[in-house]
């Protein structure tokens, strides 16, 4: 015969388990204060403004390109394009020139957006590519996009890791 145990111990493990999680919301939020300190305050070392420059005018050139086609100058005229190619030109239109002001003045809000441009259509790629690329070219120059974003932001965390590198080494 199975029996249950008492309802004390049943308090005891519910209460462990509230304890556990919540130092490990705790010790979650505190890395990531931490990290976004880290990186928000990177900003202001010389190799990340750099970068963040020259990132700048990439999605200067990214908003250009989704412009263009707002205008007509794409692939296919605008009207006439599927339905989430003209989201994705309107809203990350919209995003890139947001992106390419925030890290061109190195903000906390362009980083944000760098962030959120780039983990946004990394999602959308590389998990709905069928919405975005409908022969051979199109998916090439998707896979470049993926590539790109990928890229950028390695760059990004390495040039993090060596700024942080260097303060301790000079602490």
């Amino acid at each position: 015969m199975v029996t249950n145990p008492s309802p004390k111990y049943n308090l005891q493990y519910s209460y462990s388990i509230k304890t556990v999680f919540h130092f490990k919301v705790y010790l979650f939020i505190c890395t990531s204060k931490m990290l976004m300190n880290l990186i928000f305050e990177s900003r202001h070392k010389p190799n990340m403004g750099i970068y963040l420059k020259i990132l700048a005018l990439f999605y200067l050139y990214g908003a250009t390109v989704h412009y263009a086609n707002l205008l007509g100058f794409g692939e296919i005229p605008f009207r006439e394009s599927p339905l989430s190619w003209q989201v994705g030109d309107i809203s990350y239109g919209i995003l890139s020139t947001l992106t390419f002001t925030g890290l061109w003045l190195k903000t906390r809000w362009g980083i944000i957006s760098f962030f959120l441009s780039a983990f946004s259509q990394l999602i959308l790629y590389l998990g709905f590519p069928q919405w975005f690329a409908f022969n051979l070219e199109q998916r090439q120059l998707l896979w470049s996009m993926v590539i790109f974003h990928l890229v950028t932001l390695l760059i990004f965390f390495g040039l993090l890791l060596l700024t942080r590198r260097n303060e301790q080494y000079n602490s």
